[in-house]
């Protein structure tokens, strides 16, 4: 049985294209991958040995992260000698990140403000 949308049947060139969009997202579900993304929003480029001394990461660990947004073409990179420097291939990236972090820190603001009413009324409540 095929998923259905409100339109009707997902068609194969739909699915690899919602296939694609999932590879995206989930090459950006990792700590340090958005991390990585912060730091290249605010410096632009970055080679990898830079990321992994402010990340304050492996070497390597920073390379199969940036192997894995680059591969998914969240990145891009240039060689200049023996360095490659990355970069934010797609504006839409740090677009998304911006706006998770907008809607987290409504729902941050809420908890604070239920734990304030909260605190009221427990001292309310023990006289």
């Amino acid at each position: 049985m095929s998923p259905e949308v409100p339109d009707g049947p997902v068609v194969n060139s739909e699915l690899e294209l919602l296939t694609r969009i999932a590879e995206r997202l989930s090459a950006m579900g990792h700590p340090t991958r958005l991390m990585i993304i912060g730091v290249l929003k605010s410096r632009q480029e970055a080679s990898v040995s830079e990321l992994a001394e402010l990340l304050q990461v492996p070497l390597a660990s920073v390379s199969q992260h940036l192997k894995v947004m680059e591969r998914v073409g969240l990145l891009r990179y240039r060689r200049e000698g023996r360095q490659n420097y990355y970069s934010v291939r797609m504006q839409m990236v740090t677009e998304i990140c911006d706006a998770i972090c907008h809607q987290l820190e409504h729902e941050l603001e809420d908890q604070s403000h239920q734990c304030g009413v909260f605190q009221s009324l427990k001292s309310r409540l023990q006289g």
